[in-house]
């Protein structure tokens, strides 16, 4: 019987070291030693002690000798034995050292499970101020935009409208000073509009009847300034050219005839016998005469047949008539042509 139990004892597989640490496994202290040496002790047949008197003194019997296998499988037991022994105190150490390392971690992720916690609500608390900041830039963005396009569209309207003032304006103003233009630039004698102008030596301009009554009234001085004028008057074509483009932007009527194409040897002829007159009523040695001009006689008569018809000619023709008729011919010889 009891090499069968110690059969069974050795067949029986190495405990689990991994449940060890089960409540429901009892933990082996260093009592098994002690069983261990009660079962030894079990399988020897006690001796009665000498002396007793329950017993009386036998020979004891002889010493029970193990074979071989019984000593294999007593030291195989014995070395299980150590090998568990020293398994359970390893894993129980192990089994401490991490539950203190968990509890260790448990205590730390504890701890910094708070500082997340605390982090993340104030990130938290940011991201919304953040989101409530860029609604209201969205809200201030959009309602830019829109007073943007409300000022360029009033931008453009008062861009126009400046373009049009100053087209206007420049209009009005360059009208107004050709107007002004137009009021200076009379007939220095009659003080009306210019027509056909002619200038003096004296560089007074006035029309050509103005000037021609002067010189039968005054003789060879500026019927203006009394100065001698010792050369024929000149047609002023670029004063004639000015003051139709003054006339055309202002919307005046421009009185003419052709003036463009005037002739003044019409001038020349009658300046020249006024000169003759003037020289031939001097006396001898007086100087009236301008330089270069001839002292030819000339025949009172022709002069005072040209007075009467230039007088003619101005109050019945009118200015552009006279202009018409100086235009390449001769006022005396041609009367009635004009």
């Amino acid at each position: 019987m009891t090499q069968v139990t110690f059969s069974l004892i050795l067949s029986l597989p190495p405990p689990r070291l991994l449940f060890i640490d089960s409540p429901m496994v009892k933990k082996p202290t260093k009592d098994l030693s002690k069983g261990f040496h009660e079962l030894m002790e079990a399988r020897t047949p006690q001796r009665p002690t000498q002396g007793s008197a329950s017993s009386p003194i036998r020979p004891g019997p002889r010493k029970q000798r193990y074979t071989q296998s019984e000593r294999e499988e007593s030291d195989q037991l014995k070395r299980r034995y150590k090998i568990m022994q020293k398994g359970f105190i390893t894993l129980e150490d192990l089994c401490r050292a991490q539950r203190v390392e968990n509890q260790t971690l448990q205590e730390e992720l504890q701890t910094n499970s708070a500082a997340y916690e605390s982090t993340l609500s104030k990130l938290l608390d940011e991201l919304d101020k953040k989101d409530e900041a860029i609604k209201l830039l969205s809200t201030g963005a959009q309602t830019r935009a829109r007073e943007a396009e409300t000022l360029s569209a009033e931008l453009e309207a008062t861009r126009k409208m400046v373009q049009e003032m100053e087209t206007v304006s420049t209009a009005e103003g360059e009208k107004s000073l050709l107007g002004t233009c137009a009021e200076f630039l009379k007939c220095e004698f009659c003080s009306c509009q210019l027509v056909v102008p002619f200038s003096l030596d004296c560089r007074h301009a006035g029309c050509f009847t103005c000037v021609l009554n002067g010189f039968n009234n005054n003789g060879t001085f500026c019927p203006k300034c009394k100065a001698y004028c010792g050369n024929p008057p000149q047609y002023d074509v670029s004063l004639e050219n000015f003051l139709s483009l003054v006339h055309s932007r202002t919307g005046r009527p421009h009185l003419t005839a052709g003036s463009s194409s005037i002739d003044p040897k019409t001038f020349e002829k009658l300046y020249s016998q006024r000169l003759a007159t003037v020289a031939a009523s001097q006396p001898a040695g007086a100087q009236t005469q301008a330089p270069g001009m001839s002292s030819s006689s000339v025949d009172p008569q022709d002069l005072t047949q040209a007075q009467v018809q230039s007088s003619d000619l101005t109050k019945q023709a009118g200015p552009a008539s006279v202009a018409a008729g100086i235009r390449g011919g001769d006022l005396a010889s041609t009367p009635m042509d004009l």
